[in-house]
């Protein structure tokens, strides 16, 4: 929840972004171990709802994707990318493309999730883009 909540202002840096952040973060911890496998879509599917139906209802707070990242930042797979980039770089055609595969499948998971949570809410898909929050907070 911390990594999420210092990421926050580098996406919108607003007090609601921040705010916005801890309440997802929180929904987005690991606690399921059980579900590690789908955890991704699971998370992703629960923060995309919450924040469209809680937060993302005033255009002045910016738009639903810049409101979900922070909080789902942390199920992104960049460290299985770079380490797939370099395997594979080196010749190690196996094991790269293993991780690339399953980096891959993380970052399907997300895009289903918040996919899924769009649906699920009734929300246009050309709303998830759309406005940028005015800064609130001091450099």
């Amino acid at each position: 929840m911390l990594f999420s909540r210092g990421f926050a202002p580098l996406m919108q840096p607003t007090w609601y972004e921040v705010g916005s952040t801890a309440v997802l973060a929180t929904i987005a911890a690991d606690r399921l171990p059980r579900l590690a496998k789908v955890l991704p879509l699971v998370v992703s599917t629960a923060v995309s709802v919450v924040a469209l139906e809680v937060f993302a209802r005033e255009p002045s707070h910016g738009g639903p994707v810049s409101l979900m990242l922070p909080a789902l930042f942390s199920f992104v797979p960049g460290d299985y990318l770079s380490a797939a980039t370099a395997e594979l770089a080196a010749g190690l055609i196996t094991t790269g493309a293993i991780r690339l595969v399953y980096a891959v499948f993380l970052l399907v998971q997300l895009y289903l999730g918040v996919l899924l949570g769009v649906f699920a809410t009734g929300t246009s898909t050309h709303a998830l883009w759309d406005i940028a929050a005015d800064s609130d907070m001091a450099r």
